[in-house]
């Protein structure tokens, strides 16, 4: 599979906003290198759903309530995520299923003092990551960076683990397991504001989203352990917005290889009447801000072949270390 489309999905969709998912599943289908089978794509399914199948249990939570990010210097804990897409050769099937294709990334995360001003710093140490499908495996390198969040928790930023100043990595050199691990773990709540179950706010559509979000925060659950708050996003797109949306990854793309897939994805759009819709559940920690579980759920239907319909989901878990 090729490099720069797989940093496309972590740019597109794991950040905060669905840019790429549709593009990536493009992609893969008409790209894909067949290899031998390795007889592991079952069994290690069965592995991360069980990892992921962490206990959650509604709760009462405060009445009101404050958020920011703010996790303690010096405090540790593993993180593992999850990018599975359902499609074609699953069709029917869906999550906790066997997908057509997924990857895992996991590794340790670290809390440590501030590298840029005050805001706090996460170094991210992120072992190999592994693509995989019926087909198809894949080991791609581990890494290390550290991660910033940006203002109002819009995505974050990545630098140098290190001595000495703070170097930014652009985001296409970013490590693809660290971007993954390291780009859930915020999420973009009001912050300092005083909350409360019911309340409802937009995620606004910035760099690192392209759509504007409709959230509500819905309730609390204890998430392994962990009091958070539950906040869920759902928003339905017709195939005249998601046109919109791929004419303006056109006209910001530099690359003319790259235009040219934008503008043959987006004939197919048309010519398949395409709509999507977008499924978020995020559990932020109440006393560390941090997006602790993250389901994302990115559904496509095509009405003259539903067969054809695709689901993308994207799971990450915070777990102890």
């Amino acid at each position: 599979m090729d490099n720069k489309v797989t940093r496309r999905v972590a740019i597109g969709t794991i950040i905060g906003g669905v840019v790429a998912a549709p593009f990536v599943i493009y992609a893969w289908k008409v790209s894909r290198t067949v290899k031998p089978p390795r007889g592991k794509f079952q069994k290690e399914w069965a592995d991360m759903v069980k990892t992921l199948d962490v206990p959650i249990k509604e709760i009462d939570g405060p009445s009101t309530f404050t958020l920011d990010f703010r996790p303690q210097v010096g405090m540790k804990f593993r993180a593992i995520s999850l990018d599975a897409i359902y499609e074609e050769d699953s069709y029917l099937a869906e999550y906790p299923q066997l997908p057509e294709f997924y990857i895992i990334s996991n590794g340790q995360v670290k809390a440590i003092s501030p590298i840029v001003g005050n805001k706090p710093a996460l170094l991210v140490t992120a072992e190999k990551q592994t693509v995989r499908a019926r087909n198809y495996f894949k080991e791609e390198p581990g890494g290390e960076c550290v991660v910033v969040p940006k203002k109002d928790n819009d995505g974050v930023d990545y630098y140098e683990a290190g001595h000495g100043a703070p170097k930014k990595i652009p985001i296409e050199k970013v490590n693809r397991a660290c971007m993954n691990l390291g780009s859930s773990l915020a999420f973009n709540y009001p912050i300092g504001k005083t909350l409360a179950k019911g309340m409802k706010w937009t995620i606004p559509r910035t760099a690192n989203n392209s759509q504007e979000l409709p959230c509500e925060i819905v309730g609390f659950a204890e998430v392994a352990g962990r009091e958070t708050a539950k906040m869920m996003v759902e928003r339905h797109l017709n195939n005249q917005e998601i046109q919109d949306r791929i004419n303006g990854y056109i006209q910001q793309e530099k690359e003319e290889k790259q235009r040219t897939s934008w503008k043959t994805y987006l004939e197919r759009i048309i010519k398949e009447e395409r709509t999507e819709i977008i499924y978020i559940t995020s559990y932020v920690d109440l006393k560390t801000g941090l997006n602790v579980r993250y389901e994302w759920k990115y559904m496509t239907h095509i009405p003259k072949e539903p067969k054809k319909d695709s689901t993308y989901i994207i799971i990450s878990q915070v777990l102890e270390g």
